[in-house]
Order: C-alpha cells, then sequence, then structure tokens
C-alpha cells in the first residue's frame, strides 16, 4: 500500500528518496507552499492533500 508524505523542508533528499524508490508519494512542501509558511497553514496543507507530515524537531 503506497503512502502520500509531505516532507518539511529539513528532510534530506535521502528520505524522501528511500521513500519513492519504496513507491511512496512524497511531495516537498518547498513544492507547494512557501518554506517560511506557519504550522497551522502546513497543517492545513496536510490535510487538503490527505498526506503523513515529515519533519524534524
Amino acid at each position: 500500500m503506497a503512502l502520500r508524505f509531505l516532507a518539511d523542508h529539513c528532510i534530506s533528499n535521502s528520505i524522501v528518496q528511500a521513500l519513492r524508490d519504496a513507491n511512496h508519494e512524497v511531495l516537498r512542501l518547498k513544492d507547494l507552499l512557501p518554506v517560511e509558511s506557519s504550522d497551522a497553514i502546513v497543517i492545513a496543507k496536510v490535510q487538503e492533500i490527505d498526506a503523513i507530515l515529515l519533519s524534524f524537531l
């Protein structure tokens, strides 16, 4: 079962590629929203596109 992820700017290319190699859909936050978007906007986008947010504290 393929999953859809939204990768925050702090997620490395290697993680994105590993997920894509496993046939998951990985979208980049920077491709959908300005990097400085608030957490509330990012969460709203994740819900809108029905994805799992990948981030690193």
